[in-house]
C-alpha cells in the first residue's frame, strides 16, 4: 500500500510538471498564434500556412534562400506570415526551388545550384565555422589558398585582410578550380556508378562534395548505397535524417528533393 502511494504521488508530480511545461510553452508563443487575423497574416491565410511556417522557422532564421527553399511553392503565399512569428524575410514572389525538371529543361546546372547554396561574395567574410571565406564558399584558411588566390591575379594578404575584393572574373576562375575538385571527388566516391546517374543527381553529389569534401560525401555509406541501387525515395529519406541535413537546412531540403525525383 505504501509503495502504491509513492508511485501515485510520483505520477501526480510528473503530470504536474508536464502540464506546467505545456502552459509555459503556450504562453511563450508569439501573438499571431493567438489571433493571426489581426496581424500580417489573415485568419484564412494562417490556416493554410501555419504548419509550413512553424516547420520552417529554423531555416528562415538562416536567411531568405534557406527560407524560400524550405517553404517551396508555399513561399509566395506564406511569406507574410513569417513576420507574425518574429521573422523579417523579403517576400519575393518569384522565389523558386530548384527541381529535377529545371536540369532537364536546361534552366539550371551544377554551377548555379552551388552558387545558390553557397552565395557569391566578392569581399572576405567569416563563415559559420569561423573561417575567412570569399567568392563561392572559398575557404581562405585552407591549405594552398595563398597559391590559388595569387594564381587568379589577386594579392592574398590584401584579400584576406579585407582591403581588396575579387572581381567577377576572379571569382569565376576560383570557382572553376574548386568546382573541378568537387566534381572529381564525387566521381571518385561513386566510381563506376557515376556514369549511370542523371545530371540532376550528379549535381547533388557534386554540391554535397563541395560542402563536405570527398571524405565527407564518402562517409554517407547508407545513402550512397541507396543512390547506387537507384532507391530514390529511401535515399532521400536517409539524407534528411542526417546531422548534415540538420546543419545546412534548406540546402539539404533542396538536394534531397532532387534525389527523391531520381533519374
Amino acid at each position: 500500500s505504501g509503495l502504491l502511494s509513492i508511485k501515485l504521488e510520483n505520477f501526480k508530480m510528473l503530470r504536474f510538471v508536464v502540464i506546467a511545461a505545456l502552459l509555459a510553452a503556450a504562453t511563450a508563443l508569439p501573438a499571431p498564434f493567438e489571433n493571426p487575423a489581426n496581424k500580417n497574416c489573415g485568419a484564412d491565410q494562417w490556416v493554410g500556412c501555419s504548419v509550413a511556417v512553424i516547420g520552417c522557422i529554423s531555416q528562415c532564421k538562416q536567411g531568405f534562400q534557406d527560407c524560400a527553399t524550405c517553404l517551396g511553392s508555399q513561399f509566395p503565399t506564406c511569406c507574410p506570415c513569417l513576420e507574425d512569428v518574429g521573422l523579417k524575410i523579403p517576400c519575393e514572389p518569384n522565389a523558386t526551388v530548384v527541381t529535377k525538371q529545371d536540369f532537364e529543361s536546361g534552366n539550371v546546372d551544377v554551377k548555379s545550384l552551388i552558387k545558390k547554396h553557397e552565395g557569391v561574395r566578392s569581399c572576405v567574410y567569416v563563415d559559420t565555422t569561423g573561417h575567412k571565406t570569399i567568392g563561392v564558399g572559398y575557404n581562405l584558411d585552407q591549405s594552398g589558398a595563398r597559391q590559388e588566390i595569387e594564381s587568379i591575379g589577386a594579392d592574398f594578404d590584401s584579400v584576406y585582410s579585407g582591403k581588396t575584393c575579387l572581381s567577377n572574373s576572379q571569382i569565376d576562375k576560383l570557382f572553376d578550380v574548386t568546382l573541378g575538385v568537387a566534381e572529381r571527388g564525387a566521381q571518385s566516391v561513386l566510381g563506376s556508378h557515376w556514369g549511370s546517374l542523371c545530371e540532376s543527381v550528379q549535381a547533388v553529389m557534386i554540391d554535397m562534395t563541395f560542402n563536405l569534401g570527398q571524405a565527407g560525401l564518402g562517409s554517407f555509406n547508407t545513402f550512397l548505397g541507396m543512390v547506387e541501387d537507384k532507391d530514390w525515395s529511401d535515399a532521400s529519406s536517409d539524407l534528411q535524417g542526417t546531422l548534415w541535413c540538420r546543419q545546412v537546412g534548406g540546402r539539404c531540403t533542396e538536394d534531397s528533393g532532387i534525389i527523391r525525383s531520381g533519374c
